[in-house]
């Protein structure tokens, strides 16, 4: 009896966590048509096809710099705040509902998880841009892990990239260079350094 008590709890467990994600996905799903919430978020391009890429980038600096620089014909940019809930370590209920998450399920159109439909993708590249120091390439690391959860089809059809940018400018004379980090800094033994954030 006791046995029985105990599978019966179990049970009635997995399907409140069963009821719990259908329940996020179907909310997420349904989320999508409330294009102010994007507006608010969302630089968005003109034209949508395999032509068009969406930026996401760390926080509002580097989105104004993706912004001053893109064409808005076929580039969309997209800001989020900080570093984004691990979508490995936390329960998929938590990720999908946080709020950076419902704002780049909104952006990129397509579904998510067992929903999706990568035909319905409004953008043909996806970028993420972050700045070239470890807490960028931590915002990277998590930006990959939520699409590898979330999306992982687009992974797999080339569709995700890293926008690395440089960490310095080293100006000689006339001439400015780039440093990608500090081992590439070291190649340059005179000049004005500045170090690029956002």
């Amino acid at each position: 009896v006791e046995i029985l008590k105990k599978e019966e709890k179990a049970e009635k467990a997995a399907e409140r966590a069963r009821n719990s994600v259908l329940n996020a996905v179907r909310d997420a799903t349904t989320a999508i048509k409330k294009k102010s919430v994007v507006a608010e978020k969302l630089a968005d391009c003109r034209y949508h096809d395999e032509r068009s890429s969406l930026y996401i980038t760390e926080g509002d600096a580097a989105a104004g710099s993706v912004k001053r620089a893109r064409n808005s014909d076929f580039v969309a940019v997209m800001p989020i705040r900080g570093k984004i809930i691990n979508a490995l370590k936390n329960p998929i209920d938590e990720v999908l509902a946080n709020e950076e998450v419902k704002a780049i399920n909104m952006a990129m159109g397509c579904g998510l998880l067992d929903k999706i439909n990568t035909s319905k993708l409004r953008y043909g590249k996806i970028f993420f841009a972050a700045d070239g120091d470890p807490d960028g390439f931590s915002i990277v690391c998590l930006l990959l892990a939520l699409f590898y959860r979330l999306w992982p089809e687009l992974i797999r059809e080339g569709k995700v990239y890293w926008a690395q940018f440089p960490l310095y400018e080293v100006t000689i004379g006339n001439k400015v260079y780039f440093a990608y980090d500090d081992e590439e800094l070291k190649k340059f033994s005179s000049g004005k350094v500045s170090r690029n954030k956002g």
